[in-house]
Parts: structure tokens; C-alpha cells; sequence
């Protein structure tokens, strides 16, 4: 695999934050922590409806509790049961003051660990709800740009636990080439996709590539490994793009790549002919679904 673009991702606490490490086209980049919505947003959402909906149920007891003490004034006239109400509100905070403490805790505890969420299930589901929009979809065939050394594109691993996991990932800009037949895309990684698809479930470190193993710090763990090579079915959901006049020129980071039409390549169309460019970066990163 040609080894242009490294990416690590360092899943810190609280969950939102997010350390990263990258290099673009050889080029190392600083160090850097943010804040990442990508892998967070949509984990834990029934303890934060729990939490919402007992806290309503306790500020409503609580104004029982205030209010019941006059039905216990008026007892001379209504009887003893004027001070049910007042026993039942009292009852009822206590209930919903002690479900709200338990709820907040593990909503606590769920928003600290849910990044362990893969995007990712075991058979490929869309866990976060990233690729519900179909319409946008671009189905074709993972294609080499020349120069390319391997057939491998991609390989992106998650480790399968801890504290902090880590999310590394490694390849080359490659190309999509549509089953119906339109342009072909060029895909720029200046950032790494969102890529869905069922994993490797048991695939050990020493199974990875050395320059893998090393910006990911990986030793003897068991990790989660997602695979694109030239031929691979993949759905990419694209929102903008632009237009590439050649696709036996295309200017990448500095060097000219080329959609060659090899004999082993998806690709049987003229080198000379026009194609759509779509760039993955951190603020837009590209979806990929493989099929």
C-alpha cells in the first residue's frame, strides 16, 4: 500500500475531545486537540430522555408539595384525606429526587465512554445514523491512482477497548468509478473518511502494517480493521464536488496522479476525459459505505 496519508485519532475525557495526529502527503502536521461531534452526538440518548422526563416529574412534585399544605388547612372541613395528597407528593419527590441522582449518574458515565460506540456494528450497521440519506449515494469501484505500488488503499483500525481508545488509520488518494457509468471521482484525504462497513473483528497488531503499528502506538491489541483495495463495491455519499479537467493530470498535494486504464482497473474509460474531485476533511469528512 502506498503510504501517503497517516491519520490517528486519540479519543480523550470527556468523550467530545478528541487529540489528532496526521500526515498529509509526507507532510507531518502539529499535534492537535478538538472538539469532535462526529462519534458523539447520538450515544446515550434514551439516559438523557430518562433524566429530562424525571426531573419534569420532580419539579411537578415539588409543587404538590408546596400546594398540599393548604388542602392539610382545609381538614376540618374535607376530612382526613385532605392529607393523602400532601403524603403522596412528599412520597413521590423522594422517589423522583433519588431516579433523577441514579439517571444523572449513569448519563455521567454513558456521555464519558460511549466514543467506544464504533460507527461500525459487527455486520455493518449504521450505528450513528451517518448514512440514512440514500439519495446522495454514489455507487461504484474503488480505482488506483498511478503511481501505486499495492492494490490496498485503506486501512483504518480501532482499538477494541480502554479508557481512550484510538482510531488510526492509513492509504493513499484514490478514485470511484460509478456504476452508472457517469464521471469518475477523485478522492482527496486531507482528512479520513467515515468509512462503514463490517470489520475484522479479531485482527491482531502484528497483522498490521509497521508504519501502522507505530502512529498508533498498537502493540499487542486486538483491534477493529476496515479495508479498501481496487475493485472494493462502496457507496459514497458525496455533498460537493468539483470539476477535474484530466484524469491523466490531476494535480494532489503537490504531485501528478493519473486514473490509468490498466487492464486489471475498473476503469475502461479515456484517460483524457473529465471527472469530479471530493476532498475529505475535518470539518466535511467524505462517508464511504462499503458494499
Amino acid at each position: 500500500m502506498e503510504t501517503r496519508h497517516q491519520f490517528v485519532w486519540r479519543f480523550q475525557v470527556p468523550a467530545a475531545a478528541v487529540q489528532i495526529t496526521s500526515q498529509v502527503d509526507g507532510r507531518r502536521r502539529p499535534a492537535r486537540t478538538t472538539e469532535s461531534s462526529v462519534f458523539v452526538g447520538k450515544s446515550g440518548a434514551w439516559s438523557r430522555a430518562l433524566t429530562h422526563a424525571v426531573g419534569v416529574w420532580l419539579k411537578w412534585s415539588i409543587r404538590l408539595i408546596v400546594v398540599s399544605p393548604l388542602l392539610v388547612l382545609a381538614a376540618k372541613w374535607i376530612g382526613a384525606i385532605a392529607v393523602v395528597p400532601f403524603v403522596l407528593s412528599v412520597v413521590s419527590a423522594a422517589l423522583a429526587f433519588n431516579l433523577y441522582f441514579v439517571f444523572a449518574a449513569i448519563r455521567h458515565l454513558r456521555e464519558r465512554s460511549h466514543v467506544r460506540q464504533f460507527p461500525f456494528g459487527r455486520r455493518g450497521a449504521d450505528r450513528l445514523g451517518l448514512f440514512r440519506d440514500h439519495e446522495s449515494a454514489v455507487v461504484g469501484k474503488v480505482a488506483l491512482l498511478t503511481p501505486a505500488s499495492d492494490t490496498m488503499v485503506w486501512r483504518e483500525v480501532w482499538t477494541r477497548g480502554g479508557v481512550r481508545p484510538r482510531r488510526a488509520a492509513e492509504g493513499d488518494d484514490f478514485a470511484i468509478i460509478p456504476d452508472d457509468g457517469s464521471a469518475p471521482i477523485v478522492v482527496r484525504l486531507e482528512a479520513p473518511p467515515i468509512l462503514l462497513g463490517t470489520p475484522e473483528t479479531d485482527v491482531g497488531a502484528s497483522a498490521l502494517t509497521a508504519s501502522l503499528r507505530h502512529v498508533g502506538g498498537l502493540t499487542d491489541e486486538r483491534v477493529y480493521a476496515l479495508t479498501l483495495r481496487e475493485g472494493t463495491s462502496v457507496a459514497l455519499f458525496l455533498d460537493v464536488s468539483t470539476e477535474v479537467p484530466r484524469l491523466d493530470h490531476i494535480e494532489l498535494g503537490g504531485t501528478i496522479r493519473r486514473l490509468g486504464s490498466r487492464p486489471d482497473s475498473p476503469y475502461r474509460g479515456s484517460v483524457q476525459a473529465r471527472g469530479r474531485l471530493a476532498r475529505s476533511t475535518e470539518s466535511a469528512p467524505l462517508r464511504i459505505r462499503v458494499l
